[in-house]
């Protein structure tokens, strides 16, 4: 025989149990949906890269073929150019680090003064066709 008590208590239990089988239900089906969700925002993300870097490989070319293999790759000092200062940052001090970036600064300065007096008609020229 059931005291008065208990069966209030079971059924309180079979009520908890049968919230614990529907919340448990409903988070399989969120998870999935959200598992599905990542993976379409995934697949986008690797199909942007993977443009990304179809067109960065394109403007490397494009600049090699245009201007020469040296500022085609110069471009790639960023690659490296931020290794080297940490690392002289870490043997010697932040202040000496900070003369990579101005030497880097410096070469680009000089190629654009050359470039400039190599074409004298080119620096007028673009700036019309920008004026335009």
């Amino acid at each position: 025989m059931s005291r008065p008590g208990q069966r209030s208590s079971n059924l309180l239990i079979a009520l908890v149990k049968s919230y614990g089988r529907d919340l448990k239900h409903w988070l399989g089906g969120l998870t999935t949906r959200y598992a599905a969700g990542a993976g379409l925002i995934a697949a986008g993300v690797v199909l942007l890269l993977v443009a990304a870097g179809v067109a960065i490989s394109a403007g490397f070319h494009a600049l090699e073929i245009h201007y020469g293999t040296y500022v085609a790759y110069g471009v790639v000092g960023g690659a490296f150019l931020p290794r080297l200062a940490g690392y002289i940052a870490d043997v010697t001090s932040l202040r000496a680090a900070y003369a990579v970036p101005l030497i880097a600064y410096l070469c680009i300065s000089a190629f654009g003064f050359a470039a400039a007096r190599a074409l004298p008609g080119a620096a007028q020229a673009t700036a019309s066709r920008l004026a335009h």
